[in-house]
């Protein structure tokens, strides 16, 4: 609990917070209405959606998590992500370097089909969500696949977790 609760006050606090060592810099980017994203979405300071707000990946889309400098550099969903790839369009949710992965909070939705996570600390935790369903997910090349914490419902459906520094499921 104090680690979602770590990375929420990260994103949801003030308009700017400050490193040490380094200047303000601005939140993470927080999507403020249902959108579908589509292509290349590069962020550079992490991924906010709050409650009420769904977040849609289109078929190929690719999140790209680079340069990120915030205490947190992740995503953070209180609302619904619906990451809908295929076969052939699979969507990416992925890093050069290491990030913080996917936190789901309490009344969160997800739904994830066809998607790879890669080079995350933890590519997806979920804390008190209602529902997280993963289909034919590959989650590789990280620390940890999948922590799920207070009375999280988490459902797989052919996934990979592979090449985990630490452990894939807990």
């Amino acid at each position: 609990s104090r680690k979602f609760l770590a990375a929420l006050m990260s994103v949801s606090g003030s308009e700017s917070y400050s490193p040490p060592g380094a200047g303000a810099r601005r939140l993470p980017r927080r999507v403020d209405r249902d959108q579908t994203w589509e292509g290349n979405i590069e962020l550079t300071q992490g991924l906010l959606v709050p409650g009420g707000i769904t977040l849609r990946l289109a078929p190929g889309a690719r999140l790209n998590f680079s340069g990120t400098s915030a205490p947190y550099p992740g995503a953070v969903v209180l609302g619904r992500l619906i990451a809908g790839g295929t076969k052939l369009k699979p969507i990416k949710i992925v890093s050069p370097g290491s990030w913080a992965g996917l936190s789901f909070g309490a009344g969160a939705v997800s739904e994830l089909e066809y998607v790879e996570i890669a080079n995350a600390r933890e590519a997806l935790s979920c804390w008190g969500t209602s529902i997280t369903v993963l289909k034919n997910t590959l989650i590789h090349s990280g620390l940890m696949g999948l922590g799920c914490y207070e009375k999280s419902r988490l459902e797989l459906s052919d996934c990979d977790l592979s090449d985990l520094a630490h452990w894939g499921i807990t």
